[in-house]
């Protein structure tokens, strides 16, 4: 089984799945898995791909400390 990447257009932009399929990753969504192949590896380097910004969970406690100090 190939390893998954999570990846995503940028805002306001398409990028066409692998394979000739009329089907496209579209910005402003949720992120996609998509396999780890060479292709999608090509559009992460070029920037018609990007990669989602990891985030943490709202009950982390250092968040919960931070928003208490600010």
């Amino acid at each position: 089984m190939r390893t998954q990447l999570k990846v995503m257009a940028p805002e306001g932009r398409i990028c066409p799945m692998e394979g000739g399929k009329r089907i496209g990753i579209i910005g402003d969504r949720t992120p996609v898995g998509v396999p780890d192949t060479a292709y999608y590896r090509r559009l992460l380097a070029e920037g018609s791909l990007i990669r989602p910004a990891k985030t943490k969970p709202l009950d982390d406690p250092d968040m919960a400390s931070r928003k208490r100090k600010e």
